[in-house]
């Protein structure tokens, strides 16, 4: 389980999607970060798997920080443990059995320490 960065980079590297027509790795980055289902495919490749800390790390990190798509990213912690949920309803993820992990508390604690 990757983050989206290097989702991106693998496809650039792999020439998946048309990524042979772009001069430079930075040039399909902007291109593709913003791209719907470029974002959709990478979820995808969580589906029916069971995340550990890191894996879900990149899904809450993604939404935080490096979401493309304003209307979807999480800005406030407090969303953090709703779109955990979500996602992982809607991509069969399972998610790591930590106690607290679906809190406010606990993600505001761990981007805390993240963070530092």
């Amino acid at each position: 389980m990757t983050s989206y960065l290097q989702f991106i980079t693998t496809m650039y590297r792999n020439k998946q999607d048309g990524a042979e027509l772009y001069a430079s790795l930075n040039l399909f980055l902007q291109d593709r970060w913003r791209c719907h289902e470029t974002q959709r495919q990478w979820l995808e490749t969580y589906r029916g798997q069971t995340a550990d800390l890191r894996a879900t790390r990149n899904l809450v990190n993604y939404r935080l920080k490096e979401c493309p798509d304003s209307e979807v990213r999480v800005s406030h912690v407090e969303f953090v443990p709703g779109f955990l949920r979500d996602v992982a309803q809607k991509y069969d993820i399972q998610l790591p059995l930590i106690e607290g992990l679906l809190t406010t508390e606990y993600w505001s604690q761990a981007l805390k320490v993240q963070s530092s």
